[in-house]
Order: structure tokens, then C-alpha cells, then sequence
């Protein structure tokens, strides 16, 4: 005979079965969560332990002890203040004698230390702290931060005082150098003047047709105002232009030519010409529009009217 009804102790209701696996669910959960979190610590604790491991080491080490030994056979002074950790890296040393491989402590890019070993293996030297403003690429900045701490061996100053035939550096800097006759090596020997900018400020001489006046080397691309300002007491401007443009006889392409006029105030100058025939004295070029008292006294220097 088989029961046609279930057992009402043994039958239940959707809510009660739900009620059920919630109650199974929360007692797992319970018993195995703390196990869990136990196990996320330990993890977490590992995982922070290997980030301050790796961390450190990229941390910056000091200097090595060779470069200290090498500046104190040099100067007999100590490994200069390591609590200020600006001049961690910086120490007395000679750029003659200094191997390649300690510049880097100084923060110098690869590339500039190649160009560094480059000039002394061409028998570059250096004579005197400043001579590093030389380095071409090296940040002034960065030079600056470094003079102090030079010290020229005894070697570089025997070859300074008996080369035969070599501006010597120093000297060079103290003499007057005139910007119209100079030539880019006798530039070179300014402070903070390479061969490039040196070569620039020759070529765009030439394009003017002579200086007027030393401020105008301030319209060479690169020199910077810091630089100017360190040299400009070492600078003359004696002879007057030596190139002018005669405005009577010129062609607009001459006109062109020149950094001070471009291409309106060229046609403006030659269309004058035409309508109103030869110029009989450089100031009637005033009539022109184009042409302000600042910009006559500019370009009054590399223009004449002659028949």
C-alpha cells in the first residue's frame, strides 16, 4: 500500500528550504572567513615586503670609495659634505685626469660623456675651472655647480704655459675682442661661446654686413642673456659696417638679403625709387610708412644713396 500524501514532517515549503541554504551559507561563511583574510594578510604582508625590497634598490647609493680616494689624492680634502644631500655626488677632482665613468656620479648623460672623453682623447685640456662652459651640451647650470670643485693638476698647467703657438684660454679671455675682426676661433675663447655658436655669430655678421654695435650679438640664435652678459666687457665694436646697400642702385633680391629687411619693407623701399625717382639723401626712406624712427636708426647703418 503506498502512501498517496508525503509526511508533513519530512515535506518543505520553497521559503523553508530557502531559509535553509541561506542558514548553511552563513554558518560556511563564518566558519572559513577568517581563514581567509588570515591567509590575504600573510599575502599582502609578503607582496609589501617584496616592494620594499625592489624599492630599494633603486634607491641612489653614495658614491663609491674610489672617488673619494681620487679626490683626496688630488686635494687632500675629504669627501665634501655628504649630510647635504644636494652635493651628495660632488667632489674636488681634475676634468683632465678624471676617468670617464666618475663623471656619471655628477648626473651627466651618456651622450655628453662621450663627447667629454671624445675632446681628451684628442688632447683636449682643460686649463681652468670655467673651461667646463665649454663643454658643448653640457647645461650651464650644471657647469656652474661644477667649478668650484675643479682642481687642475700640475700636468695641464705645464702644457698651458709651453705649447707654442695656442691662445692660451685665459689670456684670451682677459684681451679685448673687437666682434667685426674677430674670426670664430678667437669667439671660441669667450666663456660660454663653442665652435657652432662661434661659426653662427661669423655668418650672421657676414649676412648683416659688420656690427654696429655689441648688443647685436644678442640676435644670434642661441647666445643666451647669461652669456652675453658675462663677455660683454670683453667685447669692442670699432669699425663701423663694413657693407652697405646702396637704396639708388639695389635689386629687391639685394634688399632681401638683409636680416633687417623683409620682404614688404624691401618692395616698399624699391617702389619708392621708381615713383618718386633717386633718393637724394638715406632720410627721405622716413616717407616711408613702414619705416618708424626705431627702425631707421636699425637699418640707417647698412643703407646709403649714392648716385
Amino acid at each position: 500500500m503506498h502512501l498517496k500524501n508525503k509526511s508533513p514532517f519530512l515535506y518543505f515549503t520553497k521559503k523553508e528550504k530557502s531559509g535553509i541554504f541561506l542558514l548553511i551559507t552563513i554558518t560556511l561563511f563564518i566558519i572559513f572567513f577568517p581563514d581567509f583574510i588570515e591567509r590575504r594578510l600573510h599575502m599582502s604582508n609578503q607582496y609589501n615586503e617584496q616592494m620594499m625590497q625592489a624599492l630599494n634598490l633603486l634607491k641612489p647609493v653614495n658614491v663609491d670609495s674610489s672617488i673619494e680616494k681620487y679626490s683626496i689624492g688630488l686635494t687632500n680634502e675629504k669627501y665634501i659634505d655628504q649630510n647635504d644631500h644636494s652635493k651628495s655626488h660632488l667632489f674636488y677632482f681634475d676634468p683632465n685626469e678624471l676617468p670617464i665613468a666618475q663623471w656619471r656620479s655628477f648626473g651627466i648623460r651618456a651622450s655628453l660623456l662621450s663627447t667629454i672623453d671624445k675632446y681628451r682623447k684628442k688632447g683636449g685640456r682643460f686649463y681652468q675651472p670655467s673651461d667646463l662652459l665649454k663643454i658643448w651640451g653640457l647645461d650651464s647650470t650644471m657647469a656652474n655647480r661644477l667649478i668650484p670643485y675643479v682642481r687642475i693638476g700640475k700636468q695641464a698647467k705645464f702644457i698651458q704655459e709651453n705649447v707654442s703657438n695656442y691662445v692660451k684660454p685665459y689670456e684670451a679671455r682677459k684681451q679685448l675682442v673687437d666682434i667685426n675682426t674677430a674670426d670664430s676661433f678667437l669667439f671660441e675663447s669667450l666663456i660660454g661661446i663653442g665652435p657652432v655658436l662661434a661659426k653662427r655669430i661669423v655668418v650672421y655678421r657676414n649676412k648683416l654686413g659688420g656690427f654696429y654695435t655689441i648688443n647685436q650679438l644678442q640676435e644670434v640664435w642661441g647666445l643666451k642673456d647669461s652669456v652675453f652678459l658675462m663677455i660683454k666687457d670683453q667685447l669692442i665694436c670699432k669699425k663701423e659696417p663694413y657693407k652697405k646697400i646702396n637704396i639708388n642702385t639695389c635689386t629687391i633680391e639685394e634688399l632681401l638679403s638683409h636680416p633687417y629687411v623683409g620682404y614688404s619693407l624691401g618692395r616698399a623701399l624699391v617702389n619708392y625709387r621708381i615713383q618718386h625717382g633717386h633718393y637724394q639723401m638715406l632720410e627721405e626712406i622716413q616717407k616711408i610708412v613702414l619705416i618708424n624712427k626705431e627702425k631707421y636708426d636699425k637699418i640707417a647703418h647698412y643703407l646709403v644713396a649714392a648716385e
